[in-house]
């Protein structure tokens, strides 16, 4: 009975992860410039800057747009309203801070500061403070903001950075002007499957972080070690001095 329920919880396991698998799906999208995969389920309908949207199409006139400014992926759920997108664009500021990820903290911070101003110029107002976050070895800045007000605006997470000299963003897009965490986890959940492939950058990107990683070893490793000469060291001068006060005391019991 026991070895029955047992197969019976291992099948229903099988059976949902299967479930899972099959209902997010990489879609990747390429160029000549990058390649760039993103997990959506297949109740989406998506489109790329490849794509023919006729006036039939739900939101025609919108998606159209902006993939005709730079939004590479735009995919659209029609029954939770949730809108996917990938936007690219190349401008002075990431030309300057060339790859986010790589960046020092004080360039890190301009480059913050300057699209966190450039937002609120435009009328968004931060629904929590700005963060980073590391996906697929990427460093991002997280903005989770809303457009309009309260009560008849929308709401977005998204991720952003930049690669080899150009902007990337990946972006969620929410009918509620505040969003519920269950939209937020869900929204972050496809976010984080976000990939980017620059010609070869990732290669690059991923060889310093081990070079990163080896070196910070090497110096704890040398730490270690000079932690260790300096016990030694210290021990070995204690004793010396523990030998020599037996010594004066013998000799001054040998005296007496």
């Amino acid at each position: 009975m026991k070895i029955y329920k047992i197969i019976i919880s291992m099948l229903l396991c099988f059976s949902f992860c299967m479930m899972n698998f099959t209902s997010a799906l990489a879609y990747t999208y390429s160029d000549e410039r990058f390649i760039i995969n993103l997990d959506i389920s297949d109740d989406y309908v998506i489109y790329n800057s490849e794509s023919q949207v006729t006036s039939d199409d739900e939101l025609s006139d919108r998606i159209s747009y902006r993939l005709e400014n730079g939004v590479i992926i735009d995919a659209v759920n029609p029954v939770s309203q949730i809108e996917l997108t990938v936007y690219t664009a190349t401008d002075r500021l990431s030309e300057s801070i060339k790859n986010y990820t790589l960046v020092d903290e004080n360039n890190r911070k301009t480059f913050e500061s300057k699209y966190k101003s450039e937002l609120s110029k435009n009328g968004h107002t931060f629904l929590c403070e700005p963060g980073n976050v590391t996906v697929d070895g990427y460093e991002f800045i997280r903005i989770l903001a809303r457009v309009g007000s309260s009560t008849d605006g929308y709401s977005y997470l998204s991720y952003v950075t930049v690669v080899g000299g150009d902007f990337y963003e990946v972006t969620a897009y929410m009918p509620q002007a505040i969003p519920t965490e269950k939209e937020i986890a869900d929204s972050e959940q496809i976010l984080k499957t976000f990939q980017i492939d620059v010609l070869g950058l990732k290669d690059s990107l991923n060889q310093n972080s081990i070079s990163q990683v080896v070196t910070t070893l090497v110096i704890v490793v040398c730490a270690l070690v000079m932690s260790f000469i300096i016990i030694i060291g210290a021990k070995s001068l204690l004793s010396g001095k523990k030998h020599k006060r037996k010594k004066a005391v013998s000799s001054n019991e040998n005296r007496s």
